[in-house]
């Protein structure tokens, strides 16, 4: 087996979920083979890898040979981060989410929405270890990254965040305590988390110490970005506080390109999206996953051209299908929503500055986080990208806090 498969995920284990999955004992593991199926520098707290499968199986008194293809997310172990991902608790909580939150959310919906791919097994304790349907198996594709969603592979997304909002809200109002289940989030008030807000807010450092380089910018932004960087874990934290006054909803909490699907039809075109990665699902306000995305997943053009739209796309979609389900809580209006984002719009620093230059690392071979920051923040690509965010949040005096 691969060299990156950890000793006890062997021909027995996998034998064992096989024989689960396909409910026969005569299965029999011949061969596996494996490949990360994500960069190191793409996950804080997974490293996730491809199993392709080959296995006997008795039929009819005959032995026959079959593949299967199943993702395995294993909780990363380097630089003592194991210690980290046990205290955020983010294995339990995607646990929790497959096998009961999400189910529950995809029968109130009741119209075949398929919110995640089907879960085989998982344990939250040594190792924390998820296995998963392989959702490339049936068609389904990442789009890149780089070049962000085209339109309409944004509406489809915003369509279906739409869909999982409303669905969490009637599933919040039958069961209160998922409010309590999903509390925590990227951000949350905590004495822990030492080297998760120490990335937080050195990642940020380091993008306040390349734009300070830049011709044009550097100097108008140098001392606001350090200012920000000093504490911005903690910011965060206490400016996103839920507000039980507000309308929220259970956000998927890390939703941008790399974290959902498309199928595609014969024509190319999109006929369905699927959410990945559920690790850090949030009770708060709609604009944690709205600002999220709009800064990390769209193109150039929807991003400049076709903002609003994507909004109003959304709020159409919240509302009917809340009205659809029957849910008691009002939605917000068109003034109501863009007012939430506004206020949350701090997270879009989080999003535009420490993740997005992770997340658009261009070379395959950067090994780590702090890597493919640097790496990023070096290239022309995104600083054309990030320059009208960072003049847009000027005009609003969001570093001015």
């Amino acid at each position: 087996m691969d060299q990156i498969l950890p000793s006890w995920l062997d021909h027995k284990f996998i034998e064992k979920i096989l024989k689960n999955i396909e409910n026969d004992d005569s299965i029999c593991v011949v061969n596996i083979n494996s490949k990360r199926a994500s960069g190191e520098a793409d996950n804080f707290t997974s490293l996730i890898i491809r199993l392709i499968v080959d296995f006997t199986i008795n039929e009819k008194s005959k032995k026959l040979f079959k593949k299967k293809s199943l993702i395995v997310k294993i909780a990363q172990v380097k630089n003592g981060r194991n210690k980290e991902i046990e205290q955020m608790g983010v294995f339990n909580t995607e646990i929790m989410m497959m096998t009961s939150t999400l189910k529950e959310m995809e029968k109130i919906l009741d119209d075949g929405t398929k919110l995640c791919s089907e879960y085989f097994y998982g344990q939250d304790h040594s190792p924390d270890v998820i296995i998963m349907e392989d959702l490339i198996e049936s068609g389904f594709r990442l789009v890149d990254k780089r070049a962000g969603l085209d339109l309409q592979h944004s509406l489809f997304a915003i369509r279906n965040l739409a869909k999982f909002h409303a669905s969490s809200v009637a599933l919040v109002e039958k069961n209160p305590n998922c409010k309590k289940q999903y509390n925590k989030g990227f951000f949350y008030i905590t004495d822990e988390l030492k080297e998760w807000k120490e990335f937080i807010d050195s990642t940020m450092k380091l993008f306040g110490k390349v734009v300070s380089s830049w011709p044009n910018l550097g100097q108008k932004y140098q001392d606001k970005l350090s200012k920000i960087s000093d504490n911005l874990y903690n910011l965060i934290a206490k400016k996103t506080i839920v507000n039980e006054n507000e309308f929220n909803v259970i956000n998927h909490g890390d939703f941008w390109i790399n974290n959902m699907l498309f199928h595609y039809d014969n024509n190319n075109q999109v006929d369905g999206h699927i959410f990945l990665d559920f690790q850090q699902p949030v009770y708060k306000s709609p604009a944690i996953d709205l600002n999220y995305f709009l800064h990390t997943s769209l193109s150039e053009d929807v991003f400049i051209n076709h903002r609003d739209e994507i909004l109003q796309e959304y709020l159409n979609v919240l509302t009917m299908t809340m009205k659809k389900i029957g849910c008691k809580t009002l939605p917000p209006s068109m003034d109501g929503l863009i007012k939430l984002i506004h206020k949350y719009e701090i997270y879009s620093i989080f999003a535009g500055c420490v993740c997005l230059p992770i997340m658009t690392a261009d070379r395959k071979d950067v090994k780590n986080i702090e890597a493919a920051v640097i790496e990023c923040l070096s290239n022309q690509f995104f600083l054309k990208r990030i320059t009208k965010r960072l003049e847009a949040w000027d005009k609003i005096e969001l570093f001015d806090i």
